[in-house]
């Protein structure tokens, strides 16, 4: 808890990145890369230094973090509890197995400790706005970038002016860089690994083959001077490669890996692996899904036991994997999923205000650079290509990236009806005229709601039925944004010298606005324009202004009913200002990759649940390989292609599974690949002396046939 507290007292500095909640090592680099991409598309100079910090938590000091505690008050709460933290320490020393001393230190942080973490960063906030200072006040012109990964340093030199960037030596800039990032090291006890120190000046044109390409790994991403990332993907399928070799050896051994365990291994450890990154090389993806797609298709093989040859694309759908290009894009969006629920760490680069850097030249964008005229692949950036990646499955054609961001901190007030969840409606209604009374404020009820076809929508209704409203939201929303947009509407629609008291049948809708209170971050846009409508109203009225209380849905309680009617009609308007919003993005990518994990026709993704007798026989009918005399006779390994057991035609995986007569005496009941996967209508239930369980038929019938 002190960790995260001190996270939030507003000591660090505003590009620290690792160990600080919401940012992650993949949005540093994003930062980094987007950056000098759009400096570069305007034929701009672009020059990274990186630096290392030396043994790093040995040197904090306890005084310095104390000074920099106490320049707030929210830092000088805790100053007592980082005054026992930094207390002497015990330890010991010990070689060849005996311990030979003890001793006692107050050096430094200690080690293992989450709050070490943080103690590190604060203590570090401060050495690295004096390095940035001083590097803006020797080039005042140029856009300068001082960015830390716990103890990694990164300086990006950007100079955007065509005319000056083809003047400049950046060997020069970055040589005398480094000497006053060293200088003012030295000078506040932060010391630097000399040896660990890199530089890397980056190249608009791609170099030829032939040359050797210069890079840089920083965190764990090998960033080439072209940022092509080449160089990081063949890293990346080596390395995976190299673990899928180590389960094989693994899968080869007497017990082996069930079919299931094989799938979970590629998808948990083998494909993160090669992920690992994927989100910024864009521009390379296309050879690098090539290589992705062998890789998959290794690793399935030996998960459905397919014969070499198989269709790439068919296997993986047997086993119930999506398609690599599919493992691309959703890895986008899910970091896209994360900038939009916190803006903090590359808000200023984003299109969504016009507060963004726009150097995309060349090109028309809307207010949130999803549209692009012209350049072979579009984008100039990664960011912007992340952006429009997110926003392909748009519904209406105009819908908007809900995005969230920073609100003031403020404490939201919950009252607790006193009525039980099964209390009758007449119950409930005199709990909630109590807390009305109490808090003298307009009741008002709020909710969500998402017809059959995805479209959600929000309504509100203030008792007595005098103002009351619904907004459709759009197909990429959830339920819970439609709650939300309902409280928004609320706040809106009641007077404002007047208190609200809002009552809402959603406790995560709740949880949610007095979470965005207390972190000072909110999720959405409406969830932001909610929190600042509290911050208003409690300005002028007072910390009770606004309050929620939580109702039972359902309950035949009218205000409910009449926000949950006008939810439901929403839902099937036209929307005037559609949503894209975290969780609907989420969702929406979450049914495409679901579409293809279950391809009717191909298992359904059931196949590898299967017996193995089942398994194998299904798969060397639906891939037409292996044992089948027609494709024996295809490669000439027998004479006779006719079916084993009809003999009238050739026997192919489709004349096995759907046409012998022999099928019909074991069971089969289909005659299509599609009619197979309709798993409700081939389930039966079955008992046993240990009670009742589920036979699937299709898997009964292939475990009936042999093609030994």
């Amino acid at each position: 808890m002190v960790a995260d507290r001190l996270q939030e007292s507003g000591l660090l500095y505003r590009h620290q990145f690792g160990s600080v909640k919401g940012r992650s090592a993949t949005e540093a680099a994003l930062r980094v890369v987007t950056r000098a991409q759009r400096c570069m598309a305007g034929e701009g100079a672009v020059g990274w230094n990186f630096w290392d910090v030396k043994v790093g938590f040995q040197n904090v000091r306890e005084e310095d973090v104390i000074r920099e505690l106490e320049k707030l008050e929210e830092g000088k709460k805790w100053i007592p509890w980082v005054k026992e933290f930094f207390r002497a320490r015990e330890f010991e020393l010990e070689w060849d197995g005996k311990v030979r001393g003890k001793g006692k230190t107050n050096i430094g942080a200690p080690q293992g400790s989450p709050l070490s973490l943080v103690i590190f960063l604060i203590w570090m906030a401060p050495i690295i706005t004096k390095m940035e200072e001083a590097l803006k006040n020797r080039w005042p012109t140029f856009d300068l970038e001082l960015l830390s990964y716990m103890d990694d340093l990164h300086l990006g030199v950007s100079i955007w002016e065509r005319i000056m960037a083809r003047g400049i030596k950046m060997d020069e800039v970055l040589d005398e860089a480094d000497k006053i990032v060293n200088r003012i090291a030295a000078e506040n006890h932060l010391p630097l690994e000399d040896s660990k120190h890199e530089r890397l000046i980056l190249q608009k044109k791609r170099r030829k083959k032939n040359k050797d390409v210069k890079w840089v790994k920083w965190l764990g991403i090998i960033m080439d001077e072209s940022l092509t990332f080449k160089e990081h993907w063949k890293a990346r399928i080596k390395k995976a490669r190299a673990m899928l070799a180590q389960f094989n050896g693994l899968g080869n051994s007497q017990w082996g890996i069930s079919a299931s365990s094989w799938r979970q291994i590629y998808t948990g450890m083998i494909r993160a692996i090669a992920l690992w990154g994927s989100e910024l090389g864009w521009r390379e993806q296309r050879d690098w899904e090539k290589d992705f797609k062998q890789l998959q298709y290794q690793a399935l093989k030996k998960c459905v036991n397919a014969t070499h040859g198989s269709k790439i694309e068919l296997v993986s759908q047997i086993a119930g994997v999506e398609s690599p290009r599919m493992a691309l894009d959703a890895a986008q969006v899910r970091l896209m999923g994360k900038i939009m629920r916190d803006t903090t760490a590359l808000g200023d680069l984003m299109f969504e205000d016009g507060t963004g850097r726009n150097e995309e030249a060349g090109r028309e964008w809307d207010d949130f650079g999803q549209e692009y005229t012209v350049g072979s692949d579009g984008f100039t950036s990664v960011l912007t290509a992340i952006q429009s990646k997110a926003g392909v499955l748009k519904e209406e054609g105009h819908e908007k990236m809900s995005y969230g961001g920073r609100v003031e901190k403020i404490e939201v007030p919950e009252v607790k009806l006193q009525a039980q969840a099964d209390s009758k409606a007449e119950v409930w209604m005199e709990a909630i005229n109590q807390a009305r009374e109490c808090c003298d404020a307009t009741g008002v009820y709020a909710d969500g709601s998402m017809n059959e076809d995805g479209m959600v929508g929000g309504g509100w209704y203030v008792e007595g039925g005098k103002r009351l409203g619904g907004v459709t939201l759009g197909k990429l929303a959830t339920v819970w944004d439609g709650e939300v947009c309902g409280v928004r509407g609320a706040l809106e629609d009641v007077p404002s010298e007047a208190n609200v008291l809002i009552l809402s049948d959603s406790q995560a809708a709740i949880a949610a606005v007095k979470k965005a209170g207390h972190t000072g971050k909110a999720r959405t846009r409406d969830l932001k324009i909610v929190m600042e409508g509290i911050r208003e109203r409690q300005f002028r009225l007072g910390p009770n202004a606004v309050s929620f209380g939580w109702v039972k849905a359902h309950n035949e309680l009218h205000g409910n009913e009449e926000a949950d009617r006008l939810a439901k009609e929403a839902t099937n308007l036209y929307s005037e200002d559609p949503q894209i919003t975290e969780g609907g993005l989420k969702q929406a990518w979450k049914r495409m990759r679901e579409k293809e994990r279950r391809v009717k026709g191909a298992g359904m993704g059931r196949v590898v649940k299967w017996n193995r007798k089942a398994r194998v026989t299904y798969v060397q009918c639906r891939t037409g390989k292996c044992n089948l005399k027609a494709w024996r006779h295809k490669i000439g390994k027998t004479e006779d292609p006719d079916c084993r057991k009809c003999g009238r035609y050739a026997e192919t995986g489709k004349h096995v599974a759907l046409v012998c007569t022999h099928g019909e005496d074991i069971g089969r009941r289909w005659s299509t690949w599609e009619d197979m996967d309709d798993r409700a209508r081939w389930a039966r239930k079955e008992k046993d002396e240990k009670g009742f369980y589920t036979v699937d038929l299709v898997e009964t019938f292939f475990s009936k046939i042999d093609l030994r």
